[in-house]
Formats: C-alpha cells, structure tokens, sequence
C-alpha cells in the first residue's frame, strides 16, 4: 500500500493541473475575501471569521475546487489511457481506488490551508483598513479545522464520482452544477432536509452561521463521510466491471 501511495502522490505532483488549482483556489479565495471585506459597512466587519460572508464562500470555492481535484485522480488516468498501467501494476483495484482518495484528500488539505491562509490575510487588512473589528478567536481554529476536513473529504468523494464517470468534462461539469446550481435549489425546496445534502454539510463542518440553520458537526462529518463512502464504493464498483483495455 505505501508504493500506491507514493506512485499516486508522485503522478499529483508532478502535474500543472496541481499547481494550477492550488493557484485558482487561492485566487478565488482571496477575490471572496476582497471583494466581501471591500463592499461591505465597516460596524458590519466585527465578529468571529466564520460568522463573515466571505468565510461562506470560501466553504463554497474551496470545496469546489477539493471536488475537482478528487475528480481528476480518475479521469487523467483514462483520459490519458495510464489507468491500464495503474492497474497493470496491481490489480487490486480497491487498494489503488484506495490509494487515490487517500492521497486527493491529503492534497485537498494543503489546498485548502493555503487558500484559507491567504484570504484571511488579505480580509483582515481590508477589514482593519476600513475600520472593522474582525477577531479570529479560539471558535475560528474550529472552523478552519472543520474547513479542511471537508475539503478532504469533498476529495475522496471526487474520487469515487470521477470513477464511475471517468470522462473529464462531465464529471467536473456535473461536479460544478451540483454545487453552484442544484445545492442552492434543494436547500431551498427541502426546507431543514436540505441541511443533509453534501454542500450543506460542508457549511456545518466549516460552522459557516451565516448559511442558518447548521447541523451538529459530528453529524455532519458523519453524513459528508458517508456520501464520499458511498460513492468511493460505487467507483470500485465500476472499475472492476469496466475493461480497461
């Protein structure tokens, strides 16, 4: 198992499309934190991080971008046919299926942390240069905890959907409709059922309060563990019936 871990952390680093999300991730994290701080009123800008408008977006964005990268663990490897390599190499499918979630949601971490570390240093300088009175205290520390572990854990569920898709385009298309049109749509129509859906759960992770209502974070990270389970398992499913050939 440390060889599929080493080979699936080698092929991540080593591609552009790594770095590149780590760089958009950033870029749109630090625009949240930007654009919120510069817009709103300065007796608006006093609390915790996680009660402010850009922490909301940032569990938005960043979770986006955890999805995709998730996404890619699969659909680089048939999209440039070097799954028949993978599983040449060990053909225990769920041990490299394993392998892909374990390292995405590592990486999905590190994403996260930076992009988090960069937009709250660029709100905090907004938002003292305008006067307001943010002030991380010991909750935000929660927070940012509960932020990454739902990053990780968008990852492995990437993982698992970009298997059973295995084409690119969809499979991140579909990724960004869930989260940017359908979440939005179902918490809305489902009332307090809606708290269940992934995005949802992600806010509570994140104690994101400004979305409302939130679950208990324990029930959350259970329900967002069980939807990237479920569909870790329903790849290792397709892949062992699929040919690969």
């Amino acid at each position: 198992m440390k060889g599929m871990l080493r080979a699936e952390w080698l092929k991540l680093r080593t591609t552009r499309a790594f770095y590149g999300l780590i760089a958009g991730a950033v870029g749109v994290a630090a625009l949240g934190g930007f654009s919120t701080v510069a817009s709103a009123q300065a007796k608006s800008l006093s609390g915790p991080l996680h009660e402010q408008t850009f922490w909301v977006l940032a569990s938005i964005n960043i979770g986006l971008f955890a999805l995709i990268l998730g996404i890619r663990a699969y659909t680089e490897e048939y999209r440039h046919r070097t799954i028949v390599h993978t599983l040449f190499a060990d053909p225990r499918r769920r041990r490299s299926a394993a392998a892909k979630a374990v390292v995405s949601a590592l990486a999905a971490m590190v994403l996260a942390a930076v992009a988090v570390a960069a937009m709250i240093g660029i709100a905090l300088l907004m938002a003292s240069a305008k006067g307001g009175a943010i002030a991380p205290d010991s909750s935000d520390v929660a927070a940012v905890g509960g932020l990454l572990g739902a990053s990780a854990l968008w990852a492995a569920l990437g993982v698992g959907f970009g298997a059973l898709v295995r084409h690119q385009v969809p499979a991140i298309v579909g990724g960004l409709v869930w989260i940017l049109v359908i979440e939005n749509l179902g918490a809305g129509f489902l009332g307090s059922g809606g708290s269940y859906l992934p995005g949802q759960t992600a806010h509570s992770l994140a104690r994101a309060t400004e979305m409302g209502d939130l679950l208990a974070v324990p029930v959350a990270a259970a329900v967002l563990g069980g939807y990237a389970l479920l569909l870790w398992a329903a790849g290792v499913a397709a892949t062992r019936r699929r040919d690969i050939a």
